[in-house]
Formats: C-alpha cells, sequence, structure tokens
C-alpha cells in the first residue's frame, strides 16, 4: 500500500490494516475531494476517446478548468496537454498513460487534481507578478514567494503593497480565499 511505503520512508511502521483504516478516513472525511478525483478520471477517460457530439465541460464547481478534446485549458486559455493519451493494460493494473520526454507516464484523477493545482498556482503567483510589476520590480520567484527590490526608505510600503497584491484572488476566482505572508531584508537569505 501506498501510505505504507511513504511512512516507512519517513521511518513509521503501521499495519496495512491501519493504513487502509487511515486512507478510509480521509476519503470518508474530505469525500469532495474524492469526487473530484472521480470527475478528472472521466475527463482522462474523454480526452483518451472524446465521444462524438460531445460538449466541453468544466471539472470541479467553478468555471475555471475545461476540459476539451485537447486537454485542460486553464482560466488563462493555455492547456494542460498529456500527448498521446490512452489507456493501458500491459502493466498488472490497467491504466492512463501519456508520452511525456522521460517516456510513458501514468496518471489518474488525483495526479490530475495535483498538476491542475499546480498550474492554477502559477497563473495566480504569475498575474500577481505582473500586478507588483507595476509599482516593484520582481526579480526572483520561487514557488509561490515574489521577491522584489525596492529601496531601504520604502521597504515598509513595499512590502505592504506587494501582500496587498498577493493577497487578491484572481478574476476567474473571486471567492478564492488567498492570503499571504511576508518580510524584508538585505538578502533572499534572511527573509
Amino acid at each position: 500500500m501506498k501510505l505504507q511505503n511513504v511512512l516507512k520512508l519517513g521511518g513509521v511502521e503501521l499495519s496495512e490494516t491501519e493504513c487502509q483504516r487511515l486512507v478510509n478516513l480521509y476519503r470518508e472525511l474530505n469525500d469532495k475531494v474524492v469526487e473530484l478525483w472521480r470527475d478528472c478520471d472521466g475527463a482522462l477517460s474523454d480526452i483518451a476517446s472524446w465521444p462524438k457530439d460531445k460538449p466541453e465541460y468544466y471539472i470541479g464547481q467553478k468555471e475555471a478548468v475545461l476540459v476539451t478534446p485537447e486537454g485542460l485549458k486553464l482560466p488563462n486559455g493555455l492547456y494542460i496537454y498529456y500527448p498521446e493519451l490512452e489507456w493501458d493494460t500491459s502493466e498488472l493494473k490497467g491504466g492512463y498513460v501519456y508520452n511525456s520526454r522521460r517516456g510513458k507516464v501514468g496518471t489518474w484523477g488525483g495526479s490530475i487534481v495535483e498538476n491542475v493545482v499546480q498550474a492554477l498556482a502559477r497563473i495566480i503567483i504569475g498575474e500577481q507578478m505582473v500586478a507588483i510589476s507595476h509599482k516593484y520590480r520582481p526579480v526572483l520567484t520561487v514557488h509561490d514567494a515574489i521577491v522584489c527590490v525596492a529601496s531601504e526608505k520604502e521597504k515598509n510600503e513595499a512590502l505592504n503593497y506587494i501582500m496587498e497584491e498577493m493577497s487578491k484572488p484572481p478574476d476567474w476566482a473571486k471567492d478564492c480565499p488567498i492570503t499571504c505572508e511576508g518580510a524584508y531584508a538585505k538578502n533572499y537569505g534572511d527573509c
């Protein structure tokens, strides 16, 4: 079981029965997550073999990610592609695979959710960086952080402005709760 193997890497050993109980509890408490995994499994099936006359549709509760015959269309118009997506039964356990630079890669609804979350987060941070650049110069991004340069005398004003911009939800997800933390220092390592 995957949970059992991951825990073992961290030095924790639980029985397969206990791991299955924890997985079941997670799924019971997070039924909307499990439902989204299923929706993404359905999207994979459609992308792999788009049904004739099927209209494009959104996954999830918001109209942010559109499922199309080409892949997943994001709110900024870019796509997440799964080249040559197909159902592969050559393994002991069948599943969807697509071509990547590393060869065939397996995927399922949960990994699609992860891809989408990372893509949406990148879109949000990109939009924030553009907004911030109107007043301060971004010099670096690291995951969900934006590093800017400002003069010593404007450090408080700059920090407040940057944090305000980084706490604004995108137009395509107005009710998305977004917040941030911030700090300033003479060098990145001290933040």
